[in-house]
């Protein structure tokens, strides 16, 4: 493809601690609401037309409330860039969300207090946390995948077998609900009429039994709370839908991408080396820095990721959404394996790179002997041991993870010079990867202004390496970890000498933390001193991706300009309010303005804008078409 579509989807934690600890506090859904509201008032906006609603700004960027549904109040903001057409591109519109989101903080600080929560709101562009939630940054690509033969017959029989096995599963489900809301609408029904009837004379009491009795589900309903509520409805959904979803996911993983799965996914295992967001554990297995947050987290190569843990390196999702999208020859290739990057080096050549390698493929580059036998468990071992692991191949060799990124930057600066029609940022982002690299295999160090796994490290080794070294400091990191699995009610343990433990633990497992001491040959006397450098650490490792009103760690060093940037000032001012001008982000942007300006009743989608206020609905299936005189409009 010449001309690509690139854009990023970010999810954002929502962190709110309380000024006096133990207050109450709001859940995630109404600090949205809020956060919400101050945006509306402080930029031009419109109702996104979307499954999951959310505002269009006028820079054709979305932001919306993402949650499981068996934890709907316990959500984050997902903001996603408007499509693209360069990683500089998309990277710029990027860094404008991060700096919306942060201009809005201090002032949905001030409505939380004036509802009487008085505390700090902080924005976490991390991809993970201490309670094993995951999330992270979506990566989409427009890539042109020819459709295979077989998928002529098979996708149409594939279809009416799903329409088959989920109809009835429709028709069960909604038989089970109309039963049930006709249940308790007729109790509630009777429930009254038996309340009228209990005031008659003499006859009376027998009615007050029936009201009793028809008055059980109600107050079943309202013991249970709206959110257990909701976890159900989602189990059941999950359950009731797995087998025409699990046909559809074999089927479509195995005749899609098929190209771009065997070329690209050794490298995607691979790049973590640069893209890597870096993140602390005390795994007894590898304890320590580790590259990667969401590499922990990933658990197949592709299928449709259907709201649970198991996280595919390809997503394939959209095509239920979009049901003739896997005949066509140009699809959405999306992305579930990427970590959220505070670095701009990192996240630049994390599209870059990305979108480099795909032209290859499409061009008809052939990277079968860099195929990985086991992906996964690769680009796991990528993060905990580094460019140095040794990775089995399908043809039975072994390569390091850095040798594999070598063998792609060759073949882009390959492809490059002899493709005289390339672009210059092609052979810009080729430039940086193989700097990058050849800092990677000769001095690391000099990367701790570049990548973020590499600047978080640096900011480690200042608190670390002045008072102990990395291996004490992980073995005792493993220990602390072990006290906390141990403890049966949380504690702070920052008071306590490793013998007085004995007082919050059961003698067994005291036993079992004693020995694991002995084992790891530690010094009992130096516990405290590890327990508040352990605290020290992980701070770190959670405040280098905050995005508050004082800023997290990342954002001092940006301040000190002790870190590469790549956008100048003025690209990111002018991204936070205009549109990207050669995408239909082009003309969404410029309606989300008109709807802003004049107030008309209109709801903006990716593909359709609905007027209501003028009657006129647009359709924007070309993602290139970005002329406003095309649809009647002055510019």
């Amino acid at each position: 493809m010449q001309k690509r579509i690139y854009g990023l989807e970010t999810e954002y934690a929502l962190l709110y601690y309380p000024d006096n600890p133990g207050s109450p506090t709001p859940n995630q859904k109404h600090i949205y609401e809020l956060f919400v509201d101050v945006l509306q008032e402080n930029y031009a906006t419109a109702p996104a037309l979307y499954r999951k609603q959310g505002l269009f700004l006028a820079n054709s960027s979305l932001v919306h409330y993402e949650a499981r549904g068996d934890s709907y109040y316990h959500g984050v903001i997902e903001g996603c860039t408007p499509e693209c057409i360069s990683p500089k591109e998309v990277l710029t519109y990027q860094r404008a969300t991060d700096s919306i989101l942060r201009e809005m903080i201090t002032k949905t600080e001030e409505r939380l207090a004036n509802q009487g929560f008085r505390g700090r709101l902080v924005i976490g562009k991390n991809s993970s946390d201490s309670h094993g939630n995951s999330y992270g940054c979506h990566e989409n690509y427009l890539v042109e995948d020819p459709v295979y033969p077989l998928l002529w017959i098979l996708y149409p029989l594939v279809i009416l077998c799903v329409i088959l096995i989920g109809v009835p599963i429709l028709w069960t489900l909604g038989t089970v609900f109309v039963t049930v809301l006709f249940i308790f609408l007729t109790s509630v029904v009777l429930r009254q009429i038996s309340a009228l009837l209990s005031r008659l004379p003499l006859i009376g009491f027998a009615f007050e039994l029936f009201e009793r009795l028809f008055s059980t589900p109600s107050r079943f309903a309202e013991r249970v709370p709206e959110q257990e509520w909701l976890k159900v409805l989602n189990y059941i959904m999950q359950f009731a839908f797995l087998p025409p979803v699990a046909l559809l996911s074999f089927v479509l993983s195995r005749t899609t991408f098929r190209a771009v799965k065997r070329n690209l996914t050794s490298f995607l295992a691979t790049r973590i080396l640069f893209t890597g967001a870096g993140f602390l554990t005390f795994d007894e297995d590898a304890p320590g820095l580790h590259l990667s947050q969401k590499a922990t987290y990933i658990r197949s190569v592709m299928k449709i990721f259907w709201d649970d843990q198991n996280k595919p390196i390809y997503d394939i999702k959209n095509f239920i959404f979009e049901i003739g999208s896997p005949l066509r020859k140009h699809k959405r290739l999306h992305l579930l394996c990427s970590d959220s990057n505070m670095s701009e080096v990192s996240e630049y050549l994390k599209v870059g790179t990305t979108g480099l390698v795909l032209q290859m493929i499409e061009a008809g580059a052939d990277f079968s002997d860099l195929q990985l036998k086991y992906p996964v468990a690769a680009m796991k071992m990528v993060s905990k041991i580094g460019p140095g692991v040794l990775l089995e191949l399908v043809n039975g060799e072994k390569m390091s993870a850095l040798q594999i990124q070598k063998k792609y930057a060759e073949a882009a600066r390959n492809f490059l010079s002899e493709a005289r029609k390339g672009v210059r940022e092609d052979t810009l982002i080729a430039e940086l990867w193989t700097e990058i690299l050849e800092r990677l295999d000769g001095n690391p160090g000099a990367l701790s202004a570049q990548l973020d796994w590499a600047i978080k490290k640096r900011l480690m080794d200042e608190h670390i390496l002045e008072r102990t070294n990395w291996l004490k400091f992980s073995q005792w990191g493993t220990v602390i970890e072990k006290l906390r699995e141990l403890a049966e009610d949380p504690v702070d343990f920052a008071e306590y000498s490793f013998d007085g433990l004995q007082r919050v633990l059961s003698e067994s497992r005291f036993a079992v933390l004693e020995a694991m001491v002995h084992k790891l040959d530690l010094d009992t006397e130096e516990f405290q001193f590890f327990y508040d450098l352990c605290y020290e650490i992980r701070k770190i490792d959670l405040r280098f991706h905050e995005i508050s009103a004082e800023g997290g760690y990342y954002d001092w060093l940006s301040q000190e300009n002790m870190v590469r940037k790549l956008i100048r000032a003025e690209e990111l001012d002018l991204a936070r309010t205009t549109p990207p001008r050669y995408t239909r982000a082009n003309i969404r942007g410029h309606y989300v303005a008109m709807c802003a300006r004049q107030h008309y009743d209109m709801q903006v989608g990716w593909r359709k804008i609905k007027n209501r206020t003028l009657k006129k609905t647009i359709i924007m299936n070309d993602p290139f078409r970005h002329e406003l005189d095309a649809f009647g409009e002055d510019q």
